[in-house]
């Protein structure tokens, strides 16, 4: 697969001896249900997407006596939407799992137990075993707080490398050393379990303030936009979908009012919609090029 969440499944699946049932049937097709029954299929893995999918389909009024595990990874769920898969899998005999990972890592990082999948919904818990988690300020020094703000790293023996783009770059020595930068900003709670709150590439300065654009689009969502944002330094771009005129003239009024900036630092464009790739994740490289 192309993807490393859906080949950490089928490898830990293999190590430890465990049948993968494969089929080419998707999601909305009754013959797909009807083959989770069949073979009796006692795990199923997805992303945020795919959850979002079985909460339309009715996922819990249906009935699977076998099926004892879901887990999630592939980006970051909706805390509310976690939880209620959290309390529909305690509800019936079953465990749901959070999970947090990077290519980079060899697919998996870190899973939140399963019994605290409900009351600590939108948490990444802490390393998988052999891995080490710990947050730095953007000057290299370990952060020993609980709830400060800082860069994610990660040790652990199934960090990659490096990369490699070329034949000659396969001869490289290990350029990380076992360990990953991951580019994700967190914080972590008294018992230690770490809480994705950002990017270190989402920020912008916009006229001196650090602005994160995560905050940005979580402030939009609670207004009840469908809106992703980007742009540079001093120039804020906000691309929503099914968005008038006058929307647009008040979605700028709203952030510039939020963010206490000037209103020649925002600019609000009308997207058809917002472009994702196969498991749901903003593709922001590609904004530009979806406008109007």
């Amino acid at each position: 697969p192309s993807y490393t969440f859906g080949l950490s499944v089928i490898h830990s699946h293999m190590l430890v001896g465990a049948t993968v049932a494969v089929t080419n049937k998707s999601f909305f097709e009754k013959e797909f249900w009807n083959f989770i029954r069949d073979v009796n299929v006692t795990s199923l893995s997805g992303v945020p997407y795919h959850f979002e999918i079985l909460k339309r389909l009715r996922f819990f009024k249906m009935d699977f006596s076998d099926l004892r595990t879901l887990t999630q990874a592939g980006g970051k769920m909706d805390p509310q939407q976690t939880r209620e898969f959290a309390e529909y899998c305690t509800s019936n005999g079953m465990r749901f799992f959070s999970m947090y990972g990077q290519a980079e890592a060899t697919a998996r990082i870190s899973y939140l137990p399963w019994q605290k999948s409900a009351s600590k919904a939108g948490s990444i818990g802490n390393a998988i075993p052999g891995g080490r988690l710990w947050l730095e300020t953007d000057t290299g020094q370990i952060i020993n707080d609980c709830d400060v703000e800082g860069e994610l790293v990660y040790e652990g023996p199934n960090v990659s490398m490096g990369y490699a783009e070329s034949l000659n770059d396969l001869s490289k020595a290990d350029e990380r050393n076992g360990v990953l930068h991951t580019g994700d900003l967190a914080t972590y709670d008294k018992d230690g379990d770490f809480f994705i709150v950002g990017r270190l590439k989402r920020f912008l300065k916009l006229f001196g303030h650090r602005v994160n654009l995560v905050d940005v689009e979580k402030f939009l969502s609670k207004l009840g936009y469908d809106a992703v944002c980007a742009g540079k330094d001093d120039a804020l771009e906000v691309y929503a979908t099914d968005l008038s005129a006058q929307q647009g003239i008040e979605i700028k009024k709203q952030i510039v009012d939020y963010l206490h900036i000037a209103p020649s630092g925002v600019k609000v464009i009308a997207l058809k919609e917002i472009p994702r790739n196969e498991s749901g994740k903003v593709q922001y490289g590609f904004l530009n090029a979806k406008m109007g």
